[in-house]
Parts: C-alpha cells; structure tokens; sequence
C-alpha cells in the first residue's frame, strides 16, 4: 500500500479487514493500533496491528512486512507467532492473541521483581533466543516493551528491526538503554547482540535501574562505549554475587567477552543452586568482576585453613576421594 502525505486512515473497531472482522481495540499508538480480530471464516482470534495517520511511513510498512517474512514459520511458546493472512487489501500484522501485559507495565506497577520471578522471564526470553538464534533470527531490539508476559509465561514479539543469519543489512540503531555498543557503532549485531539486551532487562527487573545512568540519549551511548556499569549490588544490599557476576557477563562491552550464546547463558540462568562458575578472561582494574573473586577467595581460604587444621591436628592424612569434573 502507498502512502498518501496525509497517512492512512485509521479503523475502528467493528470493521472488517479482509477476513478479519476487528472486535475491540487493545492499543493505540501514534504510528499504529492493535486489535482484537476475529477470523470469519475459522472464529478463531488474532492480535491485528494496523498502521495508520501520518505516522505510516515507508519505514514503518517495511518494518510490518519484514516482521512478517522474518517470523511467519517461527514457533515456540515463548515468542509470539505471526501469520500471513489468505488475502490482503492494505498493510497489517497478522499474529497469536495474547492476555497480559507487557514487561514495563508490569515494572512501572509494581517497581524491582523478586529475584526468582525476575530470573523466571529472563530464562524463559533467554529460551526463545535460543530458538530464534538456531534459526539465524537476531531480534536487536529487545526491550521490557517487546516481552509480553500472560498466564503462560513471557512472549517475545516485534521483530520490525530483526536480521536473518543469511540476509544481513546495516544495523537499527535500536532502543538506547539496550542497545549493545557494537550497534551504537553501527555494526549489524548477532547473537551477543540480544545477549546483551537481555543482561541489561534482568539488570533492570531486579534493581528498578539501568546499568547505565546519563542525561541523555548522546551522553547515554558516549557512557556504555567508555565507562564501566554501576554494579547491581551498589542498588541492592545482599545483592547475590553469582547473579551478579552472571548479569555483568551478559552485558560486557566487547562482544568476545559475553555469552558466546543464549544457550550458554540459559544454562547459567537454570543453575543458580549449583552456584554458577562465570568463565572469563580476568582484566587488571575491572570492578565488574569483584563480586565472583570475593567469593572464590573466600571458598579457597576456608578450605586453606581446613587443610592446615587437619594437617596439625588429627591423625595421618587420609587419601581424598577422586574429585569429578562437573559440568
């Protein structure tokens, strides 16, 4: 559909789109609306979100069909499926209807998650990366607004800016606060990418803040490329070291010092009884990896001393039993 200079008309609810009757509006935005719509033919309901008014720019139009061409075949329970629909008079996005709210609702309700509901969406999102990735779908604009939690757990959506593994194309800048520094300099983005995003919500879901706190967006991008992130810890006393370390992973400036997948994350986000060991390489002056020293320090020297008690002050050593290699 062309878009005249003053946009496109705005529906309401009780028309019909193609072989979509629109039943009631969910939201409404500048560039777009969403409804609840019944297919006439299956009585089945979708989630439609129809652009409109002047804010319906080529771009915007691009970024519905891309959605559309980039996700018609994914489907897994935690990312919102798409669907193309059997007939099309104008621009539209077909997909699954979903109660709930999305995350920033949830957080601007009810403030910082308790840790165990927080580490819940993050494992079940790191989940649906780990799907999307292994189809060579990088979402790049993951953002508490593009997760979407119901009754079933959370769901990924909007994927207007999403690159596939074979068709790469020059990266969208992204939303500021999650964008990665690899995009603020303009580079396409992967994996690490959405890793990076991630890391950054589960920062943001346990301590109502961001790791990076400036005046603006230009300051904002100048501090992720220069400085180092507030610890998580410096907002919330008692802060678990291990978590922390594991955030602080995710969200590492350099792309080779992050998760090299979700899947690797996902199974530290699974783990955290067995206290996770963060694998890494150790930078001289690096705050961000304090948390997990302290505590290893602290294990090695209770078993020092353990050593050197029993060495004074019982029998004959005994043979330690065979220590295996945990994974």
């Amino acid at each position: 559909m062309e878009v005249a200079d003053g946009g496109i008309r705005e529906p309401v609810a009780g028309e019909t789109i193609d072989q979509y009757r629109l039943m009631e509006l969910r939201s409404r935005g500048q560039t777009a609306s969403v409804f609840r719509a019944l297919d006439e033919e299956t009585g089945a309901s979708f989630a439609l979100k129809v652009p409109h008014g002047p804010g319906a720019t080529r771009d915007l139009l691009e970024h519905l069909r891309r959605e559309e061409q980039v996700c018609g075949g994914l489907r897994h329970p935690h990312v919102v499926a798409v669907f193309t629909p059997r007939q099309r008079s104008r621009d539209y996005l077909v997909m699954e209807f979903v109660e709930g709210k999305d995350l920033r609702s949830v957080m601007q309700e009810r403030g910082p998650l308790p840790a165990g509901e927080a580490v819940l969406v993050a494992r079940q999102v790191c989940e649906a990366l780990v799907y999307l990735h292994s189809k060579g779908v990088y979402h790049r604009d993951l953002k508490p607004e593009n997760v979407f939690l119901t009754r079933d757990g959370a769901k990924v959506l909007d994927f207007g800016i999403a690159s596939l593994r074979s068709r790469r194309r020059p990266a969208a800048d992204g939303t500021p606060d999650y964008a990665a520094p690899e995009q603020i300099r303009g580079g396409g983005g992967d994996a690490r990418t959405d890793i990076y995003a991630l890391g950054t919500m589960l920062y943001e879901m346990l301590t109502g803040r961001l790791p990076f706190d400036a005046p603006g967006a230009a300051a904002l991008l100048s501090s992720k490329l220069a400085d180092e992130p507030r610890l998580p810890s410096y907002y919330v006393a008692g802060f678990d070291p291990l978590l922390e370390a594991v955030i602080l992973k995710a969200i590492e400036r350099r792309p080779s010092d992050r998760y090299a997948s979700a899947r690797q994350l996902l199974a530290h986000l699974r783990t955290p009884a067995d206290r996770i060991r963060v694998e890494g390489p150790a930078r001289p002056g690096r705050s961000r990896g304090a948390a997990l020293s302290l505590v290893l320090a602290a294990i090695l020297a209770a078993l020092a001393s353990l050593i050197w008690l029993t060495s004074h002050h019982s029998g004959p050593p005994r043979q330690a039993p065979t220590s295996e290699k945990r994974g």
